[in-house]
């Protein structure tokens, strides 16, 4: 008797990542790619020589569940430097396998059958399928245009006897955009005397321009006290390949992130973990960082500052999104489609982030990229009418 393969899944139909898609087709064309996020202009050549260190001196076995112990001090010295606030190295961090590991052990630890979780749209695109196979149920919040800043009325009125989290994209990926201080009093006024829990997703924390502050939970003793903060070093560095990431949260709640993340991710890269503590222990200048990706951010729009885009805002990460011009009228999809197959560059649609694909007319460029690809980008992209 033949299987019957077709199964029933757990989860609604995503369809393939818009970043595949992107993948297959730059390739295909041998179009630029400024679509993926990964930075790789300026890496720290003492990153290489600290993991092949460790490597030689064979730190490849397994280490603590929880992941290395200076590198948590480190990362709880940081985040009393620039949030005021101690967190418990021993019981309130953990190390994981990049942030995406660390949101999705979040969700799978707390959101339960029916519990609603708020995700602001522009967003990763993670969240909601996690979300889904927890049998939880995203509820969407659209960023308001043009800033995408977030209606904390509208929120207000989404909020349910159901609600079990809101997810805040903090600095957000893809638009740039950070959260400001009356936005952590907003939604401390929204969760105070609820059960509600907080996601921080501040995977570009250390990457904030022009003098801008980031505004972690953690600068709020309130909010993170029910709150997980996701983060790591993988942009920042350029070392996105090596996947270290972290979870921090109060002893409470990590204790419930940890029985789960010990079953899905037992050990993360061991020598990369010694070598981000080596690294971190020598002191990191993260101005410098966050200054020399705003130069290309600077550089990059100045490129593109005589094509027929207009330029939106960055205040932080690695993207520039552009509108574009459209007298055909295009999906901000198609146009993306568009460019690759007859400019030779790739980008990534803002539709790809919302759950129902809607069209902001915005394509957005990684500009994190050597200078040389971005003048032959640029170039490129002038052309386009």
């Amino acid at each position: 008797m033949k299987f019957n393969h077709t199964i029933r899944g757990k989860i609604a139909d995503y369809g393939t990542m818009i970043f595949s898609e992107v993948s297959k087709l730059f390739n295909e064309y041998r179009a630029i790619d400024l679509s993926r996020g990964f930075p790789n202009f300026q890496q720290d050549k003492k990153l290489a020589e600290l993991i092949k260190k460790h490597v030689d001196e064979d730190r490849n076995y397994y280490l603590s569940i929880n992941g290395h112990k200076g590198l948590r001090r480190n990362i709880s010295a940081i985040f009393k430097e620039k949030y005021g606030i101690e967190y418990n190295p021993s019981q309130e961090i953990t190390i994981t396998a990049g942030a995406s590991q660390a949101i999705y052990t979040v969700l799978s630890s707390t959101v339960r059958e029916n519990d609603e979780v708020i995700i602001f749209e522009p967003s990763y695109d993670l969240y909601a399928p996690t979300v889904e196979i927890n049998q939880g149920k995203p509820i969407y919040v659209k960023l308001e245009e043009p800033d995408f800043h977030i209606d904390w009325s509208k929120v207000q009125k989404l909020i349910t006897p159901n609600t079990r989290m809101i997810i805040l994209n903090n600095p957000n990926s893809p638009t740039g955009t950070i959260l400001k201080a009356h936005d952590l009093d907003e939604l401390y006024r929204i969760v105070n005397g609820t059960d509600i829990m907080v996601l921080g997703d501040e995977s570009l924390q250390f990457l904030i321009y022009d003098g801008y502050e980031h505004n972690s939970l953690a600068r709020k003793r309130e909010l993170a006290e029910r709150s997980f903060i996701v983060g790591g070093f993988g942009k920042a560095f350029q070392i996105t390949g090596w996947r270290v990431g972290f979870c921090i949260a109060p002893e409470d709640l990590m204790h419930e992130f940890r029985k789960l993340h010990q079953y899905i991710a037992f050990n993360v890269n061991t020598p990369a973990q010694f070598a981000l503590d080596e690294y971190l222990s020598g002191g990191v200048d993260f101005d410098q960082i966050a200054g020399a990706f705003a130069r290309k951010r600077d550089y990059f729009a100045q490129l593109l500052s005589d094509t027929s885009f207009e330029l939106l805002p960055v205040k932080s990460g690695m993207f520039q999104p552009v509108k574009f011009p459209n007298e055909e009228g295009l999906s901000d999809k198609d146009f993306a489609l568009k460019l690759i197959k007859e400019y030779g560059v790739a980008g990534v649609p803002l539709s790809a982030y919302l759950h129902d694909h809607s069209n902001f007319g915005i394509v957005r460029f990684c500009f994190a990229r050597p200078q040389e690809i971005l003048d032959e980008a640029a170039q490129k992209l002038k052309l386009v009418k």
